[in-house]
C-alpha cells in the first residue's frame, strides 16, 4: 500500500501505481493480487489505465489515505526506504527499457543497503527492482575482478621489467669487470714486451 502513497508535503495523498510496478516474485505475487482484488471489490482501490493504455491502480480517495492511521505510521517509519524505493523504481524501469549496463547502480553507495533488503525477509523490492539490484551487484563484482586483474597484470609487468633491468645491470657489470681485467692484462703484456724489446747496444752506448 505504501507504493500508493505520494511523498512530499505535510499530508498524505494517493498515488496512481502501474500494475507492472506491483509485479513481485512468485511467492509474493499471488498475495499482492489478492489484496488488490479485495480492495477493488470494496471500492477502496480504483483500477484504470494510463494514457498509453497500461493498467494501473490507485486509492479511491485522498481521504482514505489520510484517514488510515496505520498507513501514516508505516509511512513515518519507512519514509527513508520509501524515498529510496521511488528513486530505485525509476532507475529500474529505465534500465529495463534501455537494457544497458550504464543504467545500473553498480557504483551507487546505496547498493549495499539494497543488497540487505534483497536478502531480508522484509524484502519490499518488486520483480524488476530485484533483478535490477542483482544485475547491479553482478556488475560491481565483475568490475572489481577486472580491476584486480589489471592491477595484478601491472604488478607482474613491473616485476618483470625490474628483473629484466636487474639482469641487464648484472650483465653490464660483468662486462665492465671483464673489460677491466682484459685491459689490465693487455697493459701488463705491453709493459713486458716493451722491456724485452729494449736494444742492448743502445743501452751499452748510453752507459759509455
Amino acid at each position: 500500500m505504501l507504493r500508493m502513497v505520494a511523498l512530499g508535503g505535510g499530508e498524505l495523498a494517493r498515488r496512481r501505481v502501474p500494475l507492472s510496478e506491483l509485479e513481485y516474485p512468485p511467492d509474493k505475487n499471488s498475495l499482492v493480487k489478492e489484496v488488490i482484488e479485495r480492495f477493488s471489490t470494496a471500492r477502496l482501490l480504483v483500477e484504470g489505465q494510463d494514457s498509453e493504455g497500461n493498467p494501473d491502480v490507485e486509492p479511491a480517495h485522498d481521504a482514505l489515505v489520510r484517514g488510515w492511521q496505520k498507513l501514516l505510521e508505516w509511512k513515518q517509519k519507512d519514509e527513508e526506504n520509501l524515498l529510496l524505493q521511488r528513486r530505485l523504481t525509476t532507475a529500474a524501469q529505465e534500465w529495463k527499457s534501455q537494457q544497458q549496463a550504464k543504467f545500473l547502480w553498480h557504483a551507487n553507495p546505496r547498493l549495499d543497503l539494497l543488497k540487505k533488503v534483497l536478502n531480508s525477509e522484509n524484502n519490499w523490492l518488486n520483480q524488476v527492482e530485484a533483478e535490477f539490484v542483482r544485475r547491479s551487484l553482478q556488475k560491481r563484482r565483475n568490475d572489481s575482478c577486472r580491476l584486480i586483474s589489471c592491477v595484478t597484470g601491472l604488478i607482474l609487468a613491473l616485476s618483470g621489467l625490474s628483473i629484466f633491468s636487474f639482469n641487464q645491470l648484472q650483465q653490464l657489470k660483468c662486462a665492465s669487470e671483464q673489460f677491466q681485467s682484459d685491459s689490465m692484462k693487455v697493459l701488463g703484456e705491453f709493459s713486458i714486451n716493451t722491456v724485452l724489446n729494449i736494444n742492448p747496444t743502445s743501452e751499452n752506448n748510453r752507459v759509455r
